[in-house]
């Protein structure tokens, strides 16, 4: 379930992620291996939510996209395939021409897990906003989700480590 407190909002809120993306996208190109994006937070760090932690996270993923540059070399660009067409020729008519575009958009988009990249008229365009598809998105992951199990032998020693503290802490296995 989420929880619907009522957090003062601003419609600073948008630009704050623009301002997130930023800076982060300039730390990485700078050859930083470590950058504290504050995930989930706003409102000038006096707030948290799940629905930002997503927002970040697409911010984070596009950062690291275009960080990582694009692939331009002769076989990327399918050079041999132009000049075997040549000028006046159809490029577009080769049917190996969509099958090296479909292999490079593969590689070379970032396709976001959130963010709707169609057309904002477009005929099957929802009409959420961001944080309303950022929402639904936390709503199905705390539904769907099914956590990986601890492995029993990390469990056991973490309840030795845990029995240890409750011991040292109030002479008695009470509860922490």
């Amino acid at each position: 379930m989420l929880l619907r407190w009522p957090v003062r909002r601003t419609g600073a809120r948008y630009p704050a992620s623009i301002e997130k993306g930023t800076t982060l996208l300039a730390s990485i190109l700078a050859g930083a291996d470590f950058v504290d994006l504050y995930f989930g937070s706003y409102e000038g760090f006096n707030a948290t939510s799940p629905e930002q932690v997503l927002i970040d996270h697409e911010i984070a993923g596009y950062a690291n996209r275009y960080a990582q540059g694009i692939e331009v070399d002769p076989a990327s660009l399918s050079l041999d395939l132009m000049e075997a067409v040549g000028p006046g020729g159809s490029y577009l008519k080769n049917p190996r021409a969509l099958r090296d575009t479909m292999a490079m958009m593969g590689r070379e988009w970032y396709l976001p897990a959130l963010f709707d990249r169609r057309t904002p008229d477009g005929p099957d365009r929802p009409e959420e906003d961001l944080l309303q598809m950022a929402h639904e998105a936390v709503a199905r992951i705390l539904r769907e989700h099914e956590p990986t199990p601890l492995d029993p032998g990390l469990l056991k020693e973490m309840k030795v480590i845990l029995e240890a503290i409750r011991k040292e802490e109030n002479g008695s296995p009470a509860a922490i």
